[in-house]
């Protein structure tokens, strides 16, 4: 996936900034998605799609996994210093950090989350 991401920002041109920003909420989303949205071991089917337009870059995520909001999750703790830290629990604050627009709906027995991030923002 990481080559097919990287010949994209290539062909698509796109700053650094935002290409690691686009990056960076996709492994995010599908690390969350497959860490907790599926309670088996069967094959399953995920789509990632990207679109670029002038000002945004759109990623789109459908999956058969059951029912997962993961903007209804309970994002992890503060801790008071790097020690105390927990790993994980993070995820979803930097999709959110990285995004200038994010949404979950379930539609035809599928999950759909599309996160959009800005080219002038990235990140």
């Amino acid at each position: 996936m990481e080559r097919w991401l990287a010949d994209r920002f290539h062909a698509w041109d796109l700053p650094d900034r935002t290409a690691f920003a686009v990056d960076l909420v996709i492994n995010e989303a599908l690390t969350n998605l497959i860490s907790y949205a599926y309670s088996d071991a069967e094959p399953h089917e995920i789509v990632l799609t990207l679109t670029d337009s002038a000002e945004t870059v759109t990623v789109e995520i459908v999956d058969d996994a059951h029912p997962f909001n993961p903007f209804e999750a309970r994002a992890a703790a503060a801790a008071p210093d790097l020690e105390h830290a927990s790993i994980g629990g993070r995820g979803l604050l930097l999709i959110q950090a990285y995004s200038h627009d994010y949404h979950y709906s379930r539609v035809t027995d599928r999950n759909r989350l599309t996160l959009v991030v800005r080219k002038d923002h990235g990140g």
